[in-house]
């Protein structure tokens, strides 16, 4: 790089970077054009090419730039002195966000299992509500059937999200292991995927604020008197209140016990309580749900994509029911 760059006024460096960014953001780095990133910062692609030698240097600058930027940010924020997730969404400063996985992430991912051998492939994305990703994945099967034409992807829309996703995908399997056919396995899952049931109870009512499922005023109203938000998932995979409690957590769990009296359990239920960061209120809630019902359900730590809908300390018990979803 040349020193050039560093003697341009802080906006026109900005101005370069951003436009950079921004081009790389929407290609390929081998179909990201110069030309382009010239164009949208407003210079000459040879007056490009005086600051940065070649694409690769820049592209490599935008890279420690960023992760330069990043580490800053994290050491004023005090991120290392932690490494659970959880804790980090406790820091309003951070605004952690979420984002779906792009079409070339899912090609290369899906041609790593076509150059394996795989070809009959079961995909199971998040609830479109939370993220359209299952867009993304037929199109990147189809650039893999280019080079494989036999190669062969049916995504499933999971109406669902982080651990009831692996419960579909446990009961792929097991299909799959018991000499079932792939059209046989599908037919099952669509099936059974509408009848997980959730009930998820947040604890920090700022990420749903946040989130735009309540108002400020709410949230603020809610946290003072101490109020719980009842979650779950529609038929159609949407995150929505479904009760609003005030008098703390105990309360909130109580209400889920006697709800859970409206379903009989599948023959393979995969009952589990998962919780964000709250280890101790999920064994308690475990404890009490197998008193009641006779089932012993695993505890498991929420994924980070849901969690940073619900925020920390937020408690959920989910499972297959022979029952449909409200």
């Amino acid at each position: 790089m040349n020193y050039k760059f560093y003697a341009l006024p802080v906006e026109k460096q900005s101005q370069i970077l951003n436009a950079a960014y921004k081009v790389f953001a929407m290609n390929q780095y081998k179909k990201a054009p110069t030309s382009e990133i010239a164009a949208e910062a407003g210079i000459s692609k040879s007056l490009l090419f005086h600051y940065f030698y070649n694409k690769q240097e820049l592209y490599i600058f935008l890279w420690n730039y960023a992760a330069d930027l990043t580490k800053k940010y994290m050491c004023k924020h005090k991120v290392y002195e932690t490494d659970d997730f959880f804790e980090m969404l406790k820091n309003p400063a951070l605004n952690i966000f979420t984002s779906k996985n792009n079409t070339e992430i899912h090609r290369e991912y899906f041609e790593k299992l076509a150059e394996a051998g795989h070809r009959n492939i079961i995909h199971f994305t998040i609830s479109y509500q939370l993220a359209n990703t299952r867009d993304n994945a037929v199109q990147a099967a189809e650039m893999v059937k280019e080079k494989y034409p036999d190669f062969n992807l049916v995504p499933i829309e999971s109406h669902t999200t982080t651990v009831c996703q692996g419960m579909l995908v446990k009961m792929a399997v097991k299909l799959r292991d018991e000499g079932k056919t792939l059209q046989e396995a599908v037919d099952f899952v669509e099936d059974k995927k509408h009848k997980i049931q959730h009930f998820v109870v947040v604890d920090d009512l700022y990420h749903l604020k946040r989130g735009g499922r309540i108002g400020g005023t709410a949230a603020a109203i809610g946290t003072l008197i101490k109020l719980k938000i009842m979650l779950d998932f529609d038929r159609e995979g949407k995150l929505r209140v479904i009760q609003k409690i005030s008098g703390g957590k105990k309360r909130a769990l109580k209400y889920i016990l006697s709800n859970i009296k409206k379903y009989t359990f599948a023959e393979d239920a995969y009952p589990t309580v998962v919780h964000t960061g709250d280890l101790d209120g999920a064994k308690i809630f475990a404890e009490e749900i197998k008193k009641q019902y006779g089932i012993e359900p695993e505890i498991r730590i929420m994924g980070p994509t849901i969690g940073c809908h619900v925020g920390p300390g937020a408690v959920a018990f989910t499972f297959v029911s022979n029952e449909l979803r409200p």
